[in-house]
């Protein structure tokens, strides 16, 4: 995929998230995409990523943890963009850990995913953000013990 596809993916993204339909204004959102300087061929690649396949899989993105968590999910096409193996890993080691809620894990995802929207996405900054929505310093300390990613990064924990 090249870089003016994915320059107007994320422009589509924009449209997207504050609730208007692409698809209905998909003639007047390609007329200011080439006028901008955008080859329609680019813009029909962005605009078909963005509708082709929405719940096509495959093994490495599907990811489930009935034991522990009951959590089954499914990487969305824009996190399999963003989120290389490494950051898809460390998620599915949270999930399986059972040591966080559906909605703080969705939480995590959802700011992971901005960052890495902005190319702000490091190991680093994954385990500020956890630390910033997990409260609880035992599961702080736990998460940092079990992912070795995160080198014990729990240092502020006290028994």
């Amino acid at each position: 995929m090249n870089k003016n596809v994915i320059e107007i993916l994320t422009l589509l993204m924009q449209i997207f998230i504050d609730k208007i339909d692409l698809l209905s204004l998909k003639k007047d959102i390609t007329d200011s995409l080439e006028e901008q300087g955008y080859e329609l061929e680019d813009i029909n690649k962005a605009f078909e990523f963005m509708y082709k396949d929405p719940f096509a899989v495959s093994e490495n993105d599907f990811y489930s943890d009935q034991k522990d968590s009951g959590y089954n999910r499914v990487f969305t096409k824009i996190e399999k963009l963003y989120f290389d193996d490494e950051v898809k890993n460390i998620i599915i080691k949270l999930n399986k850990s059972g040591l966080l809620n559906t909605e703080k894990l969705e939480v995590i995802i959802d700011q992971l995913l901005s960052m890495a929207f902005f190319n702000n996405l490091t190991i680093e900054s994954m385990w500020d953000v956890i630390d910033e929505i997990v409260e609880d310093d035992y599961k702080l300390y736990i998460i940092s013990e079990s992912i070795n990613e995160f080198n014990g990064k729990a240092i502020k924990f006290q028994m």
